[in-house]
């Protein structure tokens, strides 16, 4: 962000309230520039300092019908679903559900003999250290939403065929197939779906209905849009919920 003319003059947080202050008047100053307003649909940001929170937002939610952003809606946070599906592995590893260092392949009985998940383990999956692609081979994009038709019998195929490397950890490499095959492990551990699970392991914790998956009525439902103000819906993320499909 420093590299951009406009927020040159950024300030440095320094834990003070005139730092913040200095810092979200700033953003504002930027996020209100025409230049800005024709390349952003809405906006919403939030930084938290010493207890205190501090919000704004710019522009819309959604376009038809226009919905001003505000702080309670609930935007795609994508990837950073990735830290709440990790909090709720680590959460059931301490209660004692299963080890970090057990071989991924004792929760999965029906993979092969020598499969390569023998020597995995969920810590080397949780850390992107298991030497797996970023996606699994038989996930493709190209759809608008390609992510529906995409479920647990899919991710266990992938697994079954998967010939990659074992015996970790490996360099670290961003991989989507190991938060699938996490997201499917602690289902089957707690026996229940996604959403569920991180609210009672996770999202309790934050204020009522702040995390969601599922369809939210009203105004606090944002939509993404494209590069030429399109709406980009969402769809149905059936086993990639894990990997990118909360809403906060």
């Amino acid at each position: 962000m420093h590299a951009d003319p406009l927020l040159q003059d950024l300030p440095s947080a320094d834990s003070t309230p005139h730092a913040v202050s200095d810092i979200i008047g700033k953003l504002d100053d930027y996020l209100q520039d025409p230049e800005v307003q024709e390349k952003h649909i809405g906006v919403a940001f939030c930084m938290v300092d010493q207890g205190r929170t501090y919000f704004s937002n710019h522009g819309f939610s959604t376009l038809n019908p226009e919905i001003p952003m505000h702080q309670d809606c609930l935007l795609p946070i994508g990837s950073v679903t990735k830290t709440l599906t990790g909090l709720a592995a680590v959460r059931l590893a301490l209660d004692g559900a299963f080890s970090l260092e057990d071989s991924v392949a004792a929760s999965f009985d029906s993979l092969p003999a020598g499969s390569p998940f023998e020597s995995i383990t969920w810590h080397q999956l949780l850390s992107h250290r298991a030497g797996l692609p970023r996606e699994p081979d038989n996930f493709t994009f190209g759809r608008i939403t390609p992510y529906e038709d995409y479920g647990p019998e899919a991710v266990h195929e992938a697994m079954s065929t998967y010939d990659g490397p074992a015996a970790g950890p490996h360099p670290w490499a961003y991989s989507n197939f190991g938060y699938l095959i996490i997201g499917e492990h602690l289902k089957r551990l707690t026996q229940s779906n996604y959403e569920t699970l991180i609210k009672d392991l996770v999202t309790r914790h934050f204020r009522e209905n702040d995390a969601r998956i599922d369809l939210v009525d009203g105004d606090r439902w944002g939509l993404g849009h494209g590069q030429e103000r399109e709406p980009q819906p969402m769809g149905f993320f059936n086993s990639f919920e894990p990997v990118g499909g909360v809403r906060a």
